[in-house]
């Protein structure tokens, strides 16, 4: 008997949210296990060769390919322009892989972006 009463409490119980008031059970009804949603991996990308051979991985997500261009920036003080961070003044590597002279912090995501195919919309 006690065990039907505990399963009885499990299935009445509520669980209070943003939305109000909602029973456990309905709600775990309406999540597919394995469909939690917690965050997802970024997707992975595959660059450009001169883009891979610069970062060291063929296939690599956009973060992370940032975060190599960055590293190599502060390492090689491409930042030079005393009092403006944002102007990154490109060494012969970066003139090689973007095919400019300088460019602006803000700009970086555009020019490693032309190392990756466009995308191809579905029909």
């Amino acid at each position: 008997d006690e065990d039907d009463e505990e399963e009885e409490e499990a299935t009445t119980a509520v669980v209070k949210g943003k939305s109000g008031s909602k029973p456990a059970a309905k709600l775990a009804a309406k999540r597919a296990p394995g469909s939690g949603g917690g965050a997802k991996a970024p997707k992975a990308y595959t660059g450009s060769a001169e883009l891979a051979k610069f970062v060291g991985e063929e296939t690599n997500n956009r973060f992370a390919i940032t975060k190599a261009m960055w590293a190599y920036i502060k390492e090689h003080s491409l930042q030079s322009i005393p009092g403006d961070k944002r102007r990154i003044v490109c060494d012969a590597t970066f003139k090689k892989l973007f095919k400019v002279d300088e460019m602006t912090a803000f700009s970086l995501a555009k020019h490693i972006a032309t190392h990756f195919p466009a995308k191809v919309e579905k029909a």
